[in-house]
């Protein structure tokens, strides 16, 4: 089973327990800030380096029980279990942060990179239009974006910029 398989499968037993008990949880995108421009000035080497070491500031950030997965070249989704909003707001900014202060280190150069992110909870998808895929994915995606618009390096949620 693919990753994406597991995260669409996980995705959907926890909608399914949101629909029954109310059990909270919250979908983050995160998004490397400028990352093809990243790629063409210092290579893909180093934007693989990047990649791994952003992941590592991601599992660090999240608990064991939240899913990290890569979604896409340089976008990951983090599912934060038994989480509402304004919590896992506080995450992705801790996240968006810790990135923006970190030093990638690829044969002996240190560079800076920042991320965005847009997240959203199961509380704000009307339950006969919850789906792993369409609503909540597809929400927090158009938070990314719009974080990516007004400025980048930055969490969008609910319709306020942090």
């Amino acid at each position: 089973m693919t990753f994406s398989r597991y995260l669409f499968l996980r995705l959907q037993g926890l909608l399914d327990e949101y629909r029954r008990h109310r059990c909270p949880f919250a979908v983050a995108v995160f998004d490397i800030d400028h990352f093809k421009l990243f790629n063409d000035t210092h290579g893909h080497l180093a934007g693989d380096t990047v990649l791994q070491q952003f992941t590592l500031i991601l599992q660090e950030g999240c608990r064991d029980s939240d899913v990290v997965a890569r979604y896409g070249s340089e976008e990951f989704i983090v599912v934060l279990i038994g989480t509402a909003l304004a919590p896992a707001m506080h995450v992705a900014r801790r996240i968006v942060a810790v990135t923006r202060l970190h030093s990638f280190h690829f044969k002996g150069q240190n560079v800076h990179i920042t991320v965005s992110s847009g997240v959203v909870d199961a509380t704000e998808v009307p339950g006969d239009m919850l789906s792993a895929d369409e609503a909540l994915i597809d929400k927090s995606d158009q938070r990314l974006y719009r974080a990516k618009n007004e400025g980048r390096d930055r969490v969008v949620a609910w319709d306020c910029i942090e």
